[in-house]
């Protein structure tokens, strides 16, 4: 488990303390609030926020150590379940800024609008891309692109933790707007990020789902790696699905599922 793992009955939310000062948090399951948040002298919210419960009152009664904190919101991609938690955070006033990919930004805007009438002006938009770093207080956070399950999917370097949402998936990863092919770049990439910045750190992958209640870590992304690479040489053979129509190829902990293409040449048909 996590360091300073901790569980709330009530909303299933998931404290990681960092540091005597920094904390990670990742509520999931039944009450769905789903939302992975650091604290520094600022509030930074990354991953999942789905809003049918007050994510900033719960946050504001039993994590933050000074309730008058300030909040930056820090989106890994545009998805319903990872978003929608946002207006209890905005109705806070406290929120200065709302990071997302501009790939993503129209996905997430049409859905604040549809659903809260929230506009950009509202969520304080900035556009994040590849090689960016956001500042929150003295610390740091490294931006990379890992499109595929988005189109405008990041995740984000802290420390020996990495922040991936849905990029690399939970154990599964659902390729929505991507195919094998195209996918493969962006988590190239991502891995040459990873050994680039220290090969012998032990990176913790913090996903935005918890399916998998064990840690991931680097050798999750390299078992991806393999049945990404397997797929496209046709060494892994690709099955049917189970519970949804799609299709589905595995190796080992690392699984996708397909709801449309599995190689870009598909959609050209």
């Amino acid at each position: 488990m996590p360091r300073g793992f901790s569980l709330n009955e009530n909303f299933w939310f998931i404290s990681i303390q960092l540091s005597t000062s920094h904390w990670a948090c990742s509520p999931f399951g039944k009450a769905r609030l789903k939302s992975a948040v650091f604290f520094f002298r600022f509030l930074l919210c990354s991953a999942r926020s789905s809003g049918a419960a007050d994510l900033y009152a719960y946050l504001r009664e039993n994590v933050l150590t000074n309730p008058d904190a300030e909040l930056d919101i820090l989106l890994t991609h545009k998805h319903g379940d990872h978003i929608l938690g946002i207006p209890s955070l905005l109705k806070s006033g406290k929120v200065r800024r709302t990071y997302i990919h501009p790939d993503d930004q129209e996905g997430l805007l049409s859905s604040m609008q549809k659903f809260f009438g929230l506009t950009a002006e509202d969520l304080k938009l900035v556009n994040i891309v590849d090689g960016d770093t956001v500042r929150i207080g003295s610390e740091e956070l490294e931006v990379v692109d890992v499109p595929g399950h988005t189109k405008g999917s990041v995740v984000f370097f802290y420390k020996d933790y990495i922040f991936t949402g849905d990029a690399v998936g939970s154990g599964d990863l659902f390729m929505m707007e991507a195919a094998t092919d195209t996918y493969l770049p962006g988590l190239e990439h991502f891995m040459a990020e990873v050994l680039l910045r220290n090969e012998d750190v032990d990176y913790e992958l913090l996903t935005g789902h918890w399916e998998n209640l064990n840690p991931f870590s680097v050798e999750y992304l390299r078992h991806m790696l393999i049945l990404v690479k397997g797929v496209i040489r046709g060494d892994i053979p690709i099955g049917y699905y189970t519970r949804k129509p799609g299709r589905w190829a595995g190796y080992l902990d690392a699984n996708i599922f397909y709801p449309y293409a599995v190689f870009s040449y598909e959609n050209e048909k």
